[in-house]
C-alpha cells in the first residue's frame, strides 16, 4: 500500500506496486498464484505472496488459465484502476509453472 499522493495523477494514474508508485508503461515481472474467477468470460486475476491482486484485459488462451497454477508474469503497468491493491498490466508473457 501507497501512503503517498500518485504523482502520476496528471499521467492517467500511476500504480501502487510494493510500498512505491510506478509510472503508467512501466515494465515488472511478479510470480503469484493464478485465480480463474469466470472461465466463459476471461475473468481471472494473480494474487502474488505480499496479497497485492493483479488484473489485466490482455485476452489469455486456455492453456495459460489453470486455476491455482503458480505464474510469473511479465508486464506493463496500466494506468491505476482505482481499486485500491488491484494492479492493472498489459500481459506481455505468462509462464505457467507445473
Amino acid at each position: 500500500m501507497c501512503t503517498t499522493v500518485d504523482p502520476f495523477a496528471a499521467l492517467g494514474g500511476g500504480t501502487c506496486h510494493e510500498g512505491g508508485w510506478l509510472p503508467p508503461g512501466m515494465a515488472i515481472t511478479i510470480t503469484g498464484t493464478f485465480t480463474v474467477l469466470d472461465a466463459e468470460d476471461g475473468l481471472w486475476v494473480i494474487e502474488d505472496e505480499h496479497g497485492t491482486i493483479y488484473t489485466s484485459p490482455t485476452a489469455l488462451s486456455p492453456d495459460d488459465m489453470i486455476d491455482g497454477a503458480v505464474v510469473t508474469v511479465q508486464g506493463l503497468t496500466l494506468p491505476a484502476t482505482g481499486a485500491e491493491g488491484v494492479v492493472a498490466l498489459e500481459i506481455l508473457l505468462i509462464e505457467v509453472h507445473q
